[in-house]
């Protein structure tokens, strides 16, 4: 009878614990959510390269003679592409 009157405040604490550990978590992601956005990127000397309107991941997604347009913090710089050169990787 003991632990039937007991079991209440267990579980009353371990669902404090659990709602704690759940706050702690959305912090981290918060956190995360706002060091990892583009204009902090951006701010902390990351650029963003578009071609065609869409971010360039690869040298491969690029040919001699495309426009790419780089985004900077504090504005943006049109340029050409004089070569492609793979890396060996």
């Amino acid at each position: 009878q003991q632990n039937i009157t007991q079991w209440p405040i267990a579980l009353r604490k371990n669902i404090k614990q659990y709602l704690s550990h759940l706050h702690q978590q959305i912090d981290i992601s918060e956190k995360q959510m706002h060091w990892f956005h583009p204009g902090n990127m951006l701010k902390i000397g990351f650029s963003i390269t578009l071609h065609k309107g869409k971010p360039v991941k690869s040298a491969a997604e690029l040919e001699k003679d495309d426009e790419m347009i780089t985004r900077f913090a504090d504005g943006e710089v049109q340029s050409h592409v004089l070569r492609v050169q793979h890396s060996q990787l």
